[in-house]
Parts: C-alpha cells; structure tokens; sequence
C-alpha cells in the first residue's frame, strides 16, 4: 500500500499499489445495520404498490460490530479489469468485453460473475467486502438511508430518472448498459468519502449476512448458491434498490449489465504486507 492521505470527509485513504485502487479506511466499531418496520414503512408510503414481503431480507434492523477495514474510493473500471486480464492470463467467465469498448476504459466494469469480482480481487491482494462492511461503508454510524443522508434525490446517482446536464455525453449511449465513468457524482459520496455507493452498478458481496430471520427467503429459486448485491445501478427508477439496506439476492453465475463490484481489505492485513 502507498502513503496514506486524507480525504475531504476527513478519512484516511492510501493507494493499492497493484491496481491503483484508493481505499478508504473505516474505523472499527458499531452501526446499525438492515431496516425496521418503520424504515419499510416509509418506503412503502413512498413507493406504493410493493409488497411488504419484498424487504424481509433486509430485516431486523440490529447493531453490528465491524472491525476495521479499508473499502475502494471507486468500483473497478474496465480499465483496470482489463489489465488484470492481460497479465494474469485469466479467462473470464462473464462477457464482460462487450460493454468495455473504447471511451469507456473509466466506467465501471460489468458483466462479470461473481467469481470474477472474486479473482480480480485476489490478483489486486484484496478482496470483496462483507455486506456488513459494504453497507457501513454506505450509512455509516447514523444510519442514513442513502448514501448521502435520509432524503432521496435521482441526481445525487446514476439511474434511469437522472437529470443532470454535466452528465450528458458521459453516460453510455448503450441502452443496453447506460453507465457513467466513477466519481462523476461527489456530492452522492457516502459520509466515508466512498463514490458511487449508491446507482451506477450493483455490487458484488463476500460473506452475505445472513442474521435476519427470513434473510433466506428470497433465494430458494436459484438452482446454486446465491450472492447478494448491493447499491441500485443505473437501470433504476425509484428509490427502493438504492437504499443503504437493499439487497438483491443473484446467483453467482449471473453477468448482467447491470453489476459489476468495489474491493476492500482489513487494516490487520494491511499492515502485515
């Protein structure tokens, strides 16, 4: 790892020398992680027509313990997993090429499984975060309800309602996979200073949390083990999946346009390399 900075939320970040990935460190300590019948409430009073039923994966809202742990500024670009590709000889299981055309090296990679996340993070000597570690990475000790704080706003992400004229020539003409190159939208940062937490991509997890008592109920379709996914992406357009507490269960084989992935490590790592 390169020298540590500080960022503008006041966070310790340092560079991964392999990839160049910035991480930011977060302190160890509690949050209160999943949502509450009244947060489920709200959304519904918000967002009618969905089933109560569809959020029992993010209950009960409870206190966690995470110990500390760094969590990419960014999600991995294409250029980034390209190089990764070249030098490691890897052979990906997602057609994750066919989104990563020219002008487009800064956006986020996708269509990758969730076992390519898993060996693009080991090549880069990181790894995939733990839901836990995601979603204090995205709400903090506070418990926002977005990233940014507790009111949603279609133009603090990217997501199909978005409206903002800085973006206009950034987003992919591709109606097939309209994402933006990372970072295009600070004032979205979550209270960490990490970027894109919530629309652009969904992102892979490690070590689903599985604590909630009905945590499992939205899985049984799936023919092999899931893996959830979290932050909304770009083909949203209501405020539901980019919710600090969303979570979406995929198989591990699924290679959408719409998922793609950010690393993490833990200090107590770091700081033996």
């Amino acid at each position: 790892m390169a020298a540590t900075e500080v960022n503008r939320c006041g966070h310790d970040e340092c560079a991964n020398v392999q990839d160049g990935s910035v991480l930011i460190r977060i302190p160890a300590g509690e949050f209160s992680m999943g949502s509450s019948d009244r947060d489920i409430e709200e959304i519904l009073l918000r967002c009618p027509g969905n089933s109560p039923e569809s959020f029992a994966a993010e209950r009960p809202r409870r206190t966690v313990f995470v110990e500390e742990f760094f969590i990419g500024r960014h999600q991995i670009t294409n250029q980034q997993f390209s190089r990764f590709i070249c030098e490691s000889g890897y052979s990906a299981e997602g057609a994750w090429h066919r989104r990563a055309g020219p002008g487009r090296e800064r956006h986020p990679v996708v269509g990758v499984t969730f076992s390519d996340a898993v060996a693009y993070s080991r090549w880069a000597g990181l790894r995939l975060p733990s839901e836990a570690e995601w979603e204090k990475a995205a709400r903090g000790t506070g418990g926002r309800h977005y990233p940014w704080g507790d009111t949603w706003d279609r133009n603090l992400c990217n997501n199909l309602t978005v409206d903002r004229g800085d973006l206009v020539g950034c987003r992919s003409v591709d109606l097939d996979c309209q994402t933006i190159p990372v970072g295009m939208i600070p004032e979205g940062a979550s209270w960490c200073g990490a970027l894109d937490m919530a629309g652009n991509v969904w992102e892979w997890c490690d070590l689903p949390c599985l604590a909630q008592p009905d945590s499992r109920r939205d899985v049984g379709c799936f023919a092999e083990e899931p893996r959830f996914v979290r932050g909304g992406s770009w083909h949203g357009d209501s405020p539901i999946p980019f919710r600090c507490a969303a979570r979406l269960a995929r198989p591990s084989s699924d290679s959408s346009p719409y998922t793609g992935f950010r690393c993490a490590w833990s200090a107590a790592e770091t700081r033996s390399r």
